[in-house]
């Protein structure tokens, strides 16, 4: 016959223990708010978030909020490069901001993990290009930044995928980059 075991905790220690839920849990949503969405990378605070959950519904099921609806992101079908960063961002923006809002845990995993597929498959729009291992993928341009190379390259001519596949020289090396960069972040991370 197998016998469970049960620990008892003190009113104080399962404060402690839900302030701590709590803590952790905001310190990995800032963390999935201000970091690039690399796998490898989330999957660490993807397993200590599984680990929390688990936590909570044992402890604490009062507590636990289930999960939203997912995002509604953009699909990447745009042939112009310029609509395509928009709509690259704006599904960016929109995952931040739900995370941001979110106050269940289970959410919070569910949105990184879609944070990851929207990078992966922004990333496979730039399958052409050939892959580049000196590109520091953990760093991301500014927004901005991206914007106005496009803006600068588009006043002279505008700027397609089929362009683009055809001949990179037509755009400035610091966008194409970061094109490169979202590439191997989808093949390697």
């Amino acid at each position: 016959m197998d016998k469970e075991e049960f620990i008892e905790f003190s009113t104080e220690e399962l404060q402690a223990i839900r302030e701590g839920i709590v803590e952790e849990a905001f310190e990995i949503k800032q963390y999935a708010i201000q970091k690039p969405p690399i796998v490898k990378m989330f999957n660490r605070k993807l397993k200590r978030l599984s680990d929390l959950i688990d936590i909570q519904q044992d402890l604490f099921p009062e507590d636990v909020v289930e999960k939203g609806d997912s995002t509604s992101l953009l699909p990447y079908s745009q042939e112009l490069l310029d609509d395509l960063f928009t709509t690259y961002f704006s599904n960016k923006s929109k995952l931040k901001q739900r995370m941001f809002a979110s106050q269940s845990l289970s959410e919070v995993s569910a949105i990184m993990e879609e944070m990851c597929t929207n990078e992966k498959e922004f990333g496979s729009v730039f399958n052409f290009l050939e892959e580049d291992e000196s590109i520091i993928v953990s760093k991301e341009p500014d927004p901005m930044r991206i914007h106005e190379l496009i803006k600068e390259v588009d006043e002279s001519q505008t700027i397609t995928i089929d362009k683009i596949k055809n001949s990179t020289n037509i755009l400035p090396i610091e966008l194409l980059n970061e094109m490169k960069r979202l590439f191997l972040l989808f093949k390697k991370y």
